[in-house]
């Protein structure tokens, strides 16, 4: 399993590594076109953004498999969670020109406020859609839907749906689609790249929510992903009391507003300053620990010229 392991992702690593550093290049020999330059800025950050998916899943999958992922159990807004997941994953759907719809006549749920562990829920959720997506084509159209079924115990089980027009799985993969590295080969679904840790990821999130999750597949035709969790339904107000306005950045300004930003990496360093004072803030910056209470002391000492 190690060894699978260190192949798979020294393979998987290497191939955004280099496509960032040939972007990077490219970049250098079109310093003067401003079209291009766009063009390899967009295409590296694709390439980082699987860079970063790929660690996100090892990360994910050790903490999960250690017991350092912690099972928390709050109050929220199952409502707020979808419309937000609904809102990112339409956005990346039209950027593959792919149509991502949400069946509102089949999805039937009365309650919102909900206990459990809304990060848990995003993770499964954002997996299932992004595979959805990575296997579909343009063209095509991404259907999700949630149904609820209310228990006489104080819980109620919601059951997930996305149905994609996609290349498929066999029946033989299914059967072990939820394996650690599962990659089917020899069909349209091997040229994708990946880790094969997705679904093993979601299905130990779906385990540890006490839930279940079945693929329902045809190759050339496309996959249904049914996930099935219980919650337990907020007694004060079955219908929710939860705020329906999303919170926004828009409605707040930090214009003005002092900053202390303390990285020992220099290039961390010069993104979040670049972020802060794109926003308005006045940026103050510490190597370390020490040097950052330095400064918090020349600005809290009138006898110190602040910074």
């Amino acid at each position: 399993m190690k060894t699978r392991f260190l192949a798979t992702m020294s393979h998987d690593i290497r191939t955004p590594l280099n496509g960032i550093i040939g972007m990077v290049n490219m970049g250098n020999q079109y310093a003067d076109d401003p079209q291009m330059q766009q063009k390899i800025r967009e295409k590296a950050m694709e390439a980082l953004k699987y860079l970063v998916s790929l660690v996100n899943d090892v990360l994910d999958m050790n903490k999960l498999q250690s017991g350092e992922l912690k099972d928390q159990q709050i109050l929220f807004d199952l409502t707020m969670v979808l419309r937000e997941l609904n809102q990112i994953y339409d956005e990346r759907a039209a950027k593959k020109g792919i149509r991502y719809e949400v069946d509102w006549k089949n999805s039937t749920y009365s309650h919102s406020a909900l206990i459990g562990n809304p990060v848990y829920l995003g993770r499964i959720l954002s997996n299932v859609m992004d595979n959805a997506i990575k296997f579909s084509q343009a063209g095509s159209v991404i259907t999700v839907w949630v149904k609820e079924e209310t228990l006489d115990d104080g819980r109620a089980f919601f059951t997930f749906y996305c149905k994609d027009q996609g290349v498929g799985m066999s029946e033989d993969f299914i059967a072990h689609a939820f394996d650690m590295f599962s990659q089917e080969s020899k069909t349209s679904r091997s040229r994708y790249e990946g880790t094969g840790l997705g679904l093993a990821i979601t299905k130990q999130l779906v385990d540890r929510m006490d839930g279940s999750i079945e693929l329902k597949s045809e190759v050339g035709v496309g996959t249904t992903v049914i996930v099935k969790i219980p919650f337990k339904i907020d007694t004060q107000d079955k219908n929710s009391n939860l705020s329906d306005k999303p919170v926004s950045l828009d409605d707040y300004s930090v214009e003005g507003i002092r900053a202390l930003v303390v990285e020992d990496n220099e290039l961390n360093m010069e993104i979040a300053r670049c972020i802060l004072e794109d926003s308005g803030m006045e940026v103050t910056c510490a190597v370390d620990g020490q040097e950052a209470v330095e400064i918090f002391e020349d600005c809290c000492f009138k006898k110190m010229h602040g910074r």
